[in-house]
């Protein structure tokens, strides 16, 4: 098994990639581009399974060590092991990438939010005016809705 600062590495690497498509997503959304965000998005879904592959290997490698395969393993393994400055410094890295990534994403799903609703008003004004054109009146000519009742014209 690799040692830890490797599986560290690799894991904070990962993280640091990561970051990158969701920065690349965020522009694409400011600027209502949507062509790139399918390649993004099969990228970032590519990043999550070896962020995984690698976070499980971590874990295992901690409970190889005799501690439990989480963050409390690691901050065990780590005050067992108070020389690894390396795997310290590449921890406290990781987890801030970690956190950078989660504000990042989450902004990112604040500008889909926004996005779509924009969308939804847009298609909301499109319907109302489809269903406003598509009334008929006597003489079989579209007539535009009032907002009284069909019956009262009657």
């Amino acid at each position: 098994m690799p040692a830890l600062v490797d599986l560290l590495s690799r894991e904070t690497e990962l993280v640091r990639e990561f970051i990158a498509s969701l920065n690349g997503e965020q522009e694409a959304l400011k600027r209502g581009e949507i062509e790139p965000l399918a390649a993004i998005g099969r990228r970032k879904a590519e990043l999550v399974g070896l962020l995984n592959t690698a976070e499980n290997e971590r874990n295992a490698f901690l409970q190889q060590a005799g501690h439990s395969g989480d963050r409390d393993g690691m901050t065990a393994w780590l005050a067992k092991n108070r020389n690894d400055r390396p795997a310290a410094g590449l921890w406290a890295k990781l987890m801030q990438f970690v956190g950078e990534a989660r504000q990042i994403n989450e902004l990112n799903g604040r500008l889909i939010a926004m996005r779509l609703q924009v969308t939804n008003q847009a298609l909301d004004v499109l319907t109302r005016q489809s269903q406003r054109s598509s009334l008929y009146g006597r003489d079989g000519l579209a007539t535009a809705l009032t907002g009284s009742r069909i019956i009262d014209a009657a």
